[in-house]
């Protein structure tokens, strides 16, 4: 608990336990923390395929499935529907843009 001077309340970490009902209507703790380390492998792999598909597919969308298939569509739209094409849930898939002329982390406006 934290103390906050007017009541007690839980801290956040402490409110998504194993055992809190979200996380059980979720499928449960390790199901979930299997599913998070499978997202981030799979984001990973696609990461390293980023550079080969730029120079093949420039200013495509790219995603990897959950099943491990991988999609390149000019737009997002045209990538959306082949999720539906697919059924396939969006937020399952490692998704990037293939951009070529990638935009500063720091607006230049700043630099001025």
């Amino acid at each position: 608990m934290v103390a906050t001077g007017k009541q007690d309340k839980p801290a956040t970490s402490e409110l998504l336990t194993d055992d809190h009902p979200l996380i059980k209507s979720l499928g449960g703790g390790d199901f979930l923390r299997q599913k998070l380390a499978e997202h981030r492998e799979r984001r990973q792999r696609l990461a390293d395929m980023v550079p080969e598909l730029i120079k093949r597919h420039p200013d495509h969308w790219v995603a990897l499935t959950e099943s491990g298939k991988l999609l390149i569509e000019p737009t997002l739209d045209d990538l959306a529907a082949k999720f539906e094409e697919l059924d396939t849930p969006p937020g399952s898939n490692a998704i990037e843009f293939l951009d070529t002329d990638p935009s500063p982390l720091i607006p230049t406006a700043w630099l001025v």
